[in-house]
């Protein structure tokens, strides 16, 4: 069996049966997956779930959804991020990034806190996981900003356009990864993204609970159900080994969150 990695999970919405999510998920052939903070506060949580599962890693971050909820400034999110660094399986800094399409935080709090996330990453030279929606240009200003530096990181749940896709590997050398949009019937901008973006820049995710692919689109995701992104992605570039694919996915999961 092909073995995958869920690089985009979100356990903390499976209080009462996260081990059943992840006993689903390790019988379906995914050898690993990293848990996504969406709030500071899920930090403790989160390493313990890593704590329990050998298959689990997390980051810390505050979901842009959610900055107004912090009331502190750029600075003092950068040194609670940085506090927060306290394990060996944290591995990234995010979720963070811009929605523009709720609004449920100001932009201006939005891009501070952005900022922030992105300072903390380089102190401790850890990617970024990126979410963007409806704010593409001011995304790429903000990562622009940081051009050279040496900032890893990824474009989450990638649902942009093909310019988006150039900037974020051609100008940040970051990594987009697909999540079970790339199997809905009308994606097919995204589609095309993923027939033509280096392989080496590509890694896959679940984004769950939401999001779930074809054939369960409309139910609850899990991160089980990351195999049928791959297999759409496999579909795409029908050109191409999907052992060799899925060997290069793992190789690009490795390089960016170092494990």
């Amino acid at each position: 069996m092909i073995k995958l990695f869920d690089t985009h999970t979100h356990l903390h919405y499976f209080p009462d049966n996260h081990n059943e999510i992840v006993a689903r998920a390790l019988e379906s052939g995914v050898e690993g997956m990293c848990t996504v903070s969406t709030s500071l506060d899920q930090a403790a949580l989160l390493r313990s779930y890593a704590d329990l599962y050998p298959e689990v890693w997390y980051s810390v971050g505050q979901h842009p959804h959610d900055v107004k909820d912090l009331e502190l400034t750029g600075p003092q999110i950068k040194q609670a991020l940085i506090a927060l660094k306290n394990h060996p399986k944290m591995i990234a800094y995010g979720e963070t990034g811009l929605d523009y399409y709720y609004n449920h935080s100001p932009k201006e709090e939005q891009i501070i806190s952005f900022d922030a996330h992105i300072e903390a990453a380089l102190d401790q030279n850890l990617p970024i996981i990126v979410h963007t929606r409806d704010a593409e240009q001011d995304t790429m200003e903000v990562l622009a900003k940081y051009k050279g530096t040496g900032l890893k990181g990824v474009i989450h749940c990638f649902s942009g356009t093909q310019k988006l896709a150039d900037f974020a590997i051609g100008e940040m050398n970051f990594l987009i990864s697909f999540s079970g949009i790339l199997t809905f019937p009308k994606a097919l901008e995204i589609q095309d993204v993923a027939k033509s973006a280096p392989l080496n820049a590509i890694v896959i995710e679940t984004d769950s609970p939401y999001l779930a692919p074809i054939p369960h689109r409309g139910k609850q995701n899990e991160t089980m159900h990351v195999r049928h992104v791959f297999d759409k992605l496999c579909a795409l570039r029908a050109g191409e080994d999907p052992v060799h694919i899925a060997k290069t996915l793992r190789e690009n999961t490795t390089r960016l969150f170092g494990i």
